[in-house]
């Protein structure tokens, strides 16, 4: 997502549109602790789903010492692994 200086944060709202759009898990390392706030005004429908959904989909993670992307949650297996 382009950064526009009149937009503060466009990626994450972009993050958040398309995890709502799609209903799946979004992967990033922000906390987005003040996002329900912003949301509440704008946009009431986003932070209803953000605010019911965000601890089921928002998957936070590091590399470790190998370069591996590890979750620091774990994920479930895909419909088709189960």
């Amino acid at each position: 997502v382009p950064s526009r200086d009149e937009m503060v944060d466009n990626d994450d709202l972009a993050t958040l549109l398309e995890a709502e759009k799609l209903h799946c898990q979004f992967v990033d390392n922000d906390n987005y602790r003040d996002w329900p706030a912003r949301l509440l005004k704008e946009r009431p429908r986003l932070r209803d789903w953000f605010s019911n959904f965000k601890d089921a989909l928002h998957v936070a993670y590091y590399f470790d010492n190998a370069g591996n992307f590890t979750p620091l949650k774990e994920l479930p297996l895909p419909a088709a692994a189960e």
